[in-house]
């Protein structure tokens, strides 16, 4: 709008929209990759009868390798063996080592094939994955267990659960936490911590004059509170807790000791 274009322009523009051949349609145009995707069947027809790669399956419907092999083997679609290593036999070895729980790298180098798609034939198979994670936890509750008991078995000593908690940390936690009942069966009782009295300061007050009556009795009256409290075991009983000691400070004022 602001500048001005030359009047060639305007000529050639004009002459390419007349003389250009636009296609007109009557209806919508459909769109032939979403009906061939709408079918799976279409996906069979291509494998079986074409004989197509999945690189090829991609590059026509403009999908990628790993939906297309997805979609293959949710699917079922047995007659698609393009993949010369993965066949019927193939298939079955591998199922049944993932059965018996061998792992990933295992059967791979068994079948000498990469780990993904190992897994990928595992994944078709229906209730094998959570079989194998079950599998997977029971192995591992069992060589925790394990362990709990072998160093219960070895230990000469009296075994308590801080010992067995702080030698067996990881698998303490792991069997406090899954297996709670089994680990309280097998490792001896909880100590009862029992609280530890307080001081009776009667029997004390009793006990320390009944002391320094027998001091005083054989005529050492030029003694002070530091000598008494020092013959009572120098806890400090005369000078701090002079008001937890009635019947001593009773004594000790009859004797003038003190005020």
């Amino acid at each position: 709008d602001k500048c001005c274009q030359h009047p060639t322009k305007h000529l050639l523009l004009c002459y390419c929209l007349l003389n250009t051949c636009w296609p007109t349609y009557a209806g919508s145009r459909t769109n032939k990759k979403k009906e061939i995707f709408k079918s799976h069947k279409k996906y069979s027809f291509h494998i079986v009868e074409n004989n197509t790669s999945v690189s090829n399956l991609g590059k026509e419907f403009s999908r990628s390798r790993c939906y297309i092999k997805t979609l293959i083997y949710k699917k079922y679609l047995r007659a698609f063996k393009r993949n010369t290593k993965i066949n019927i036999f193939t298939e079955l070895l591998i199922k049944s080592m993932a059965v018996r729980g061998f792992s990933l790298a295992s059967i791979a180098e068994k079948n000498s094939l990469s780990e993904g798609a190992v897994s990928s034939v595992i994944s078709s198979c229906y209730g094998l994955c959570s079989w194998r994670k079950k599998c997977k936890k029971d192995s591992l509750r069992r060589r925790h267990k394990q362990k709990i008991l072998r160093f219960i078995h070895n230990q000469s000593v009296s075994i308590t659960r801080k010992l067995v908690k702080e030698s067996c940390y990881a698998s303490f936690y792991w069997l406090n936490k899954h297996e709670c009942d089994w680990l309280n069966s097998c490792l001896p009782k909880t100590i009862r911590c029992y609280k530890i009295k307080r001081v009776d300061w009667s029997e004390r007050d009793i006990i320390s004059s009944s002391l320094i009556n027998d001091v005083l009795s054989q005529g050492q009256y030029s003694m002070s509170l530091t000598s008494l409290d020092a013959l009572l075991g120098g806890h400090g009983w005369l000078l701090k807790y002079r008001d937890k000691l009635p019947m001593t400070m009773i004594l000790l004022r009859k004797m003038e000791l003190i005020k």
